[in-house]
C-alpha cells in the first residue's frame, strides 16, 4: 500500500494500479480497513500529501473496490488514538484532525453511492437504505466520542468557532463546497478543484435527510457544552435541534420508534442547562447563593427540544417529565 502511493502521489500511474492495491487490501489479514486507516492517518501528518490528493486516494481505493469495505470500521480506524501526535507542533496537530474528519466524512459519502447511482428501477433499497443510516448514525456517535475524548485532549489550542463547524460537518449541515471542493485546512475553495456534481449532492443530501441519532450522541454534546469544551450552549442548542427533527422526521418516515430513542430522564434536564448562564455573587459567603438566569431565546428553543423527545419517548421519559417540569407541562 506505501508503495502504491508513493508512486501515485508522485504522479507514477499505471493502469494495473487499482487492481494492484485492490489485490493489496482483499490479502490483510482480519480485512484491510485497519491498515488502510492508519496509513491515512500517517498521511495526514505528511505536509507532501496534500488533503485533496488524500481524499482522489480514498476515492481511488474504494472505488477499485467496488465499495466492498466496511466503512464503519475504517471510520473507526481512522479515529484511533495516535500518542505520538501529542507532542507534534501545533500546525501538524491541527491538519491532522482537519483533514481525518474530512476522510470519516468522504468514507460516509463514498458510501452512500449505492443508493444514488445506478438503483435498478423497481428495486425496494428502503430497508438496505435504513441499515446504512444506522450505521451513519454509529459512525457519528463514535465521532462525537472521539472530538470528546481526543480531539480536544490533542489539540486544546482549538477555536470555538472551528470546533463547531468540526462538529456541523460531520453531522452534513455545512454547503455542499465544504465537502468537495474546499480546503478541509483553509477552508477556502481552491483554484481548479473538482466540480461538484450531482452525484455529489445527491449522496450528500442524503446524509442531510431524516435518519436515526443515537441518545449517546445527544448526551456527548450536551456534555461538551457543559464541561470546558469549546461548544457554546447556542451551537449546541442548534446542532441538537436539527438532529431531533431529523430523528423525529425519520420515526414518521419508518414508523420505527428506535430512530429517536431516548431512555435518560436527565438528558432532559441537560438540555436546559444549555441555555442557562450564572452570574458568580461577589461575596464569598456561601449562604449567598450564585444568580442563575437563561438566555430567553436559547431556553424556549430548548424547550421545544425537551418536548419533541418526550413525544417520542413517552414511555420512557415522557411521564416522568410531565410530572417533573412545570415549565415544559
Amino acid at each position: 500500500l506505501r508503495l502504491f502511493v508513493a508512486a501515485d502521489n508522485a504522479g507514477l500511474n499505471n493502469v494495473q494500479t487499482n487492481k494492484l492495491v485492490s489485490s493489496i487490501f482483499k490479502s490483510i489479514p482480519q480485512g484491510g480497513e485497519t491498515e488502510f486507516a492508519f496509513l491515512l492517518q500517517e498521511l495526514s501528518a505528511n505536509e507532501s500529501y496534500t488533503s485533496f490528493a488524500l481524499r482522489a486516494l480514498l476515492r481511488k481505493t474504494l472505488k477499485a473496490l467496488h465499495l466492498e469495505v466496511n466503512a464503519s470500521l475504517l471510520c473507526s480506524a481512522l479515529m484511533t488514538e495516535r500518542s505520538e501526535m501529542m507532542n507534534q507542533p501545533l500546525p501538524i496537530r491541527r491538519r491532522w484532525f482537519q483533514i481525518l474528519v474530512d476522510l470519516i466524512c468522504h468514507v460516509m459519502i463514498l458510501s452512500a453511492t449505492p443508493f444514488v447511482v445506478d438503483v435498478p428501477q423497481g428495486r425496494d433499497t428502503s430497508r438496505l437504505l435504513q441499515d446504512f443510516y444506522q450505521r451513519v448514525a454509529k459512525i457519528q456517535m463514535d465521532n462525537m466520542t472521539w472530538f470528546h475524548t481526543v480531539l480536544y485532549k490533542y489539540y486544546s489550542e482549538i477555536a470555538a468557532a472551528e470546533f463547531a463547524f468540526l462538529i456541523r460537518k460531520i453531522f452534513f449541515m455545512e454547503n455542499f463546497a465544504v465537502y468537495i471542493s474546499m480546503d478541509p485546512i483553509t477552508n477556502e475553495s481552491v483554484p481548479g478543484a473538482v466540480p461538484i456534481s450531482d452525484q455529489d449532492k445527491a449522496q450528500i443530501g442524503l446524509l442531510a435527510s431524516p435518519m436515526p441519532v443515537l441518545e449517546e450522541t445527544f448526551t456527548r454534546l450536551i456534555v461538551m457544552s457543559l464541561t470546558k469544551l469549546p461548544l457554546s450552549g447556542e451551537v449546541a442548542i442548534d446542532v441538537i435541534e436539527r438532529l431531533c427533527r431529523r430523528a423525529a422526521a425519520s420515526v414518521l418516515k419508518t414508523q420505527d420508534p428506535t430512530h429517536f430513542q431516548i431512555n435518560n430522564i436527565e438528558l432532559i434536564h441537560a438540555l436546559s442547562k444549555l441555555a442557562t448562564y450564572d452570574i458568580p455573587t461577589i461575596s464569598d459567603d456561601p449562604s449567598n447563593p450564585r444568580s442563575i438566569f437563561v438566555l430567553q431565546t436559547l431556553f424556549w428553543k430548548a424547550c421545544m427540544m425537551m418536548a419533541l423527545c418526550c413525544v417520542f419517548n413517552l414511555t420512557h421519559i415522557g411521564e416522568t417529565a410531565w410530572n417533573t417540569f412545570p415549565t415544559l407541562h
